[in-house]
């Protein structure tokens, strides 16, 4: 005959302690990896929070400025081609225009490049500065100098050849800030959908 053995108390006791160690393992387990997930989640859109924010100072305060500055002197040097381009202007008025536009436009012009390369340096994107940059600089500077000795004082350096604006200063300007611009809109797109997932 077959009696049927009672359960052991403490075998019992001891089944239900194993399971619920192991259900609070898993649960701790979970958890944890919930929250590495999050904390890397969170560390990526904290890192494109930070790049977006420096890339809008680099196109707020660095490339953006210099763009338009230099498409306004764009702009005044063809409007300055055109009104010296008429055949009937004597030499004497012909001066008083490239004069007024020189006082009233580039020189102040330039003068707002210079400052922004000078305070604004740290955001130009890389570690080098490119060439036109210094070869814009010359060339701004001298016209600069020539005509400051020339209206302050009388002096004539026309003798002293001109230096060349550098084509290559507004590739120089526009490459970047066309990268910028693209970098800047996918890490907004970036930080709009994790916005949205989230909700």
């Amino acid at each position: 005959m077959h009696m049927l053995s009672t359960p052991n108390p403490a075998t019992a006791v001891s089944t239900l302690l194993n399971a619920s160690v192991v259900a609070a393992l898993v649960t701790g387990i979970l958890t944890a990896a919930g929250w590495l997930v999050s904390k890397r989640a969170q560390a990526k859109r904290d890192q494109a929070e930070f790049r977006r924010a420096h890339i809008q100072k680099q196109i707020e305060e660095f490339y953006g400025p210099v763009y338009s500055l230099v498409w306004q002197l764009f702009a005044i040097n063809e409007l300055k081609e055109e009104m010296l381009s008429n055949q009937n202007l004597n030499q004497a008025t012909r001066a008083r225009i490239d004069d007024y536009l020189a006082t009233k436009y580039f020189l102040p012009m330039h003068g707002q490049v210079r400052n922004i390369l000078e305070t604004k340096l740290y955001l130009v994107e890389g570690t080098n500065m490119p060439d036109s940059v210094f070869a814009y600089l010359k060339s701004a500077m001298q016209e600069t100098v020539q005509r400051e000795l020339w209206s302050s004082s009388g002096i004539d350096t026309s003798f002293v050849e001109g230096i060349p604006w550098p084509p290559q200063f507004y590739d120089d300007i526009e490459g970047p800030l066309k990268k910028l611009m693209a970098e800047y809109e996918a890490d907004v797109q970036l930080l709009r959908g994790e916005g949205a997932a989230g909700q």
